[in-house]
């Protein structure tokens, strides 16, 4: 990144569901809810007002079907600006190098990369990890390096990192880092080849995390993000992913003196949930018909700012918050002096809780019952006389208890018109380190 802009907060989320080895997204996660999940996340302690806050969102590795059009929706962000990057390497390194381009005006650029491979494709990992780009000192890039390999070719591989460790000599001899994963299948004489030249160097090789995926572009920003938390001021250094097709590497430099502000909270898992291995297959068909509560999708279209950020309004008389927000102030009755209102979703306290056992929910929820099992569903006070109802997500069925703390994320609904809809679920913040409690 050439002039300011640079790396000055980052995330790294993986979902609290396992299959096998893998940590794998829930039913009730996909790309676009990780995505809503990551900018929030890295926005949190912004004063910045949210309509002018990011001035573009890179995407890299997000599918096809990816719903970028309902991103300002979610986000609050009519004029968000979206681009997308191939889930490879190149693409993330030209994520970076994009979002570090100095232009005019204010603003900041977020990007985010995905690995979250469908439910039928539960051969890997899932991870989600969010840069955040503006114009302060942090996390720069000093130059991108790609070379290329043959598969299995021990020449190949020496060629490989001989050009990688031309770059890494020119580094200053103060103190540095070179942090390489290596995802898929390296051949590995490789790996063998890469210790031999780095340990003389005393440099830091790491292999990919056991449960994070084999996604080497989300594998890279990962790096990118350990090197955001952990490098020293004035640390220059390399990461890079070394894959079968060759090496991408990229010079970073961290300049940022003051580290002010907690960091946005890793993942936590608490206590991860088993998804089953036999045939139970999510998604559920979108053509699948509810039986439950109708909502035409017009009145759904309409209301999502309630739905998906708890847009309310405030009276600016009485000052009461009328939720749903509604055309007259739910105390005073007064109509002139309402003001839009995002009511918050961290730390809501638990007022009310039941669990619904199989054969008590409806319909559209049938496939998560068939593959999870029992859920919860809490009324949880998000401000003083304003309650509303979630379902409990991310959390085995009965441990979350009254006084609570949850937070309000997006998530999957159901399917209903031949698309999903989304709506806010209550994720426990400390619950899901209990047990299940004993049954009778």
């Amino acid at each position: 990144m050439s002039g300011t802009r640079a790396v000055t907060r980052s995330i790294r989320l993986r979902p609290r569901y396992r299959q096998g080895p893998w940590r794998v997204a829930g039913p009730d996660e996909d790309a676009f809810t990780r995505t809503v999940g990551a900018v929030e996340r890295l926005l949190e302690t912004r004063s910045t007002p949210r309509e002018v806050a990011v001035r573009k969102l890179h995407l890299v590795g997000a599918p096809e079907e990816f719903a970028e059009d309902a991103l300002p929706s979610a986000l609050g962000m009519e004029s968000l600006a979206v681009r997308r990057y191939a889930a490879s390497p190149d693409g993330a390194s030209a994520a970076i190098e994009s979002a570090g381009h100095p232009t005019e005006g204010e603003g900041v650029d977020v990007i985010v990369g995905l690995d979250a491979p469908s439910s039928e494709e539960r051969r890997s990992g899932s991870a989600t990890v969010g840069l955040l780009v503006e114009a302060r000192e942090g996390l720069r890039l000093e130059g991108h390096l790609r070379v290329p390999g043959r598969h299995g070719s021990a020449p190949a591989a020496a060629l490989v990192l001989a050009r990688s460790a031309s770059m890494i000599d020119e580094l200053p001899r103060r103190p540095a880092s070179i942090w390489l994963e290596f995802p898929g299948e390296v051949p590995a004489e490789w790996t063998d080849l890469w210790v031999a030249r780095a340990a003389p160097g005393g440099w830091r090789s790491f292999a990919p995390a056991g449960d994070l995926g084999k996604d080497a572009a989300t594998g890279l920003l990962s790096l990118v993000h350990q090197a955001r938390q952990e490098w020293p001021n004035g640390t220059e250094g390399i990461v890079g992913v070394v894959e079968p097709t060759g090496a991408t590497l990229l010079k970073l430099r961290e300049s940022a003196s003051d580290r002010s502000g907690a960091p946005p909270p890793e993942d936590v898992p608490g206590a991860l949930i088993e998804l089953p291995t036999g045939d139970v297959r999510w998604p559920v068909r979108l053509d699948a018909v509810s039986e439950g509560a109708y909502v035409p999708r017009a009145s759904y279209l309409e209301s999502l700012p309630a739905r998906w950020r708890l847009l309310g309004a405030t009276c600016g008389v009485c000052r009461a918050v009328t939720f749903p927000p509604r055309s007259r102030c739910r105390n005073c009755g007064r109509t002139d002096q309402l003001q839009p209102t995002e009511l918050p979703r961290r730390g809501c306290t638990v007022a009310a809780v039941t669990t619904i056992a199989p054969g008590a929910q409806p319909t559209e929820f049938d496939p998560q019952v068939a593959l999870l099992g029992a859920y919860s569903v809490v009324i949880v006070e998000v401000v003083p006389g304003v309650r509303v109802t979630a379902q409990v997500t991310d959390a085995i069925a009965g441990t979350i208890a009254l006084g609570d703390r949850v937070d309000l994320e997006l998530r999957r609904l159901y399917a209903m018109e031949g698309a999903w809809r989304y709506g806010l679920k209550a994720v426990p913040t400390d619950a899901v380190t209990r047990s299940a409690p004993a049954r009778g």
